[in-house]
C-alpha cells in the first residue's frame, strides 16, 4: 500500500472508532487528498460501497488536462473504462474528463458504455463527438 492510502485508511478508521470528530476527519481527508468530502458520505459510504472503493475514489486524481484530450487519448480512456468495469474511481475520473472535453452532460459516457455494451472505443468516441447541444 502507498503511504497516502495507509494514512487515509487510518483517518477513516479513527473516525469510525470515534477517536477523531467529524470536522477533524473531513479536514484531514481534505488535506491529504484535496477532496472536500460531505460528512454524510463519510459516515455512510459503507452502505453503498466497500472501503477499498471509497479509498480508491478519494485517492484517484482528476485528469486536469482534459482540454488536451485527442482521439488517441480518448480511445485510451474509454478502453480503460471498459477494461476496469469494477473500478468506480476509474470510471468516474475518465467519464468526467471525456464529458468535459466533448461538452456532454454528466452520465453520458456511462450511458453509452453500459446501455450499448457492444460498442467499441472508436464507436463510443464517435457518439461523444456528435453535437447534441441545443443553442438558443
Amino acid at each position: 500500500m502507498r503511504e497516502k492510502e495507509i494514512r487515509l485508511r487510518q483517518i477513516i478508521a479513527d473516525f469510525e472508532d470515534r477517536k477523531i470528530d467529524r470536522a477533524t476527519a473531513t479536514s484531514l481527508i481534505h488535506n491529504l487528498t484535496g477532496e472536500t468530502i460531505d460528512i454524510g458520505y463519510l459516515s455512510e459510504y459503507w452502505a453503498s460501497e466497500s472501503l477499498d472503493t471509497f479509498v480508491d475514489k478519494l485517492l484517484m486524481e482528476d485528469i486536469s488536462d482534459w482540454q488536451e484530450i485527442d482521439d488517441a487519448r480518448a480511445i485510451e480512456l474509454i478502453d480503460e473504462i471498459k477494461t476496469n468495469l469494477t473500478r468506480d474511481a476509474i470510471i468516474i475520473r475518465n467519464s468526467t474528463a471525456l464529458e468535459r472535453r466533448y461538452s456532454k452532460p454528466e452520465g453520458t459516457v456511462a450511458n453509452i458504455i453500459f446501455h450499448d455494451d457492444t460498442k467499441g472505443p472508436r464507436e463510443i468516441l464517435q457518439e461523444l463527438k456528435k453535437e447534441t447541444r441545443i443553442f438558443l
